[in-house]
Order: structure tokens, then C-alpha cells, then sequence
């Protein structure tokens, strides 16, 4: 989930528009759904598809097992920001 429309790519709005209810109890509709652009190390850019855009959400969430799915290895590191903005 993200918070900021410019990062996506392929957007479109959601026919059936949902909610995400996060930990202090409060309810963010989730308005669209799209592709995002991810830097990997090696420098090629792959995309992150189906995430949701979530306008009022404050912090980006983001899913491994969504992006194992998608074929993306995880791995985490220190070192590497995984979302730059």
C-alpha cells in the first residue's frame, strides 16, 4: 500500500472500492490499484503489481509474500533502502 499516486504506473480505479483498517483503529478507503516501479540492486527495474493506493495512509506497507508471488526474491539488508523517496 501507498500513499503517493505519483509512484504508480498503469493505474486504475477499483470497481468495488475497499477499506484498509489500520492499527489505531482508523479506516483508509483504498481508491485505486497499479503497478510500481522497483530499483534493483543490479540496476534493472522491475514492477510490483497489484498495489494499492491508499491516499490517506500515512506509512507505506509493503508485502513480502505479494512479492514472492510476483517472482521477486526478498532479501533484507542495512544497508539498501527499499523505498526511496
Amino acid at each position: 500500500m501507498i500513499n503517493n499516486g505519483k509512484w504508480f504506473s498503469d493505474i486504475k480505479d477499483l470497481k468495488t472500492p475497499g477499506f484498509v483498517e489500520t492499527v489505531d483503529d482508523i479506516t483508509h478507503p483504498i481508491t485505486q490499484i497499479g503497478k510500481v516501479p522497483l530499483s534493483m540492486q543490479d540496476g534493472q527495474r522491475k514492477y510490483s503489481n497489484d498495489v494499492l493506493y491508499v491516499p490517506n495512509i500515512i506509512k507505506r506497507l509493503v508485502s513480502v509474500g505479494q512479492m514472492v508471488k510476483q517472482g521477486l526474491h526478498v532479501t533484507f539488508n542495512p544497508m539498501d533502502a527499499l523505498w526511496r523517496t
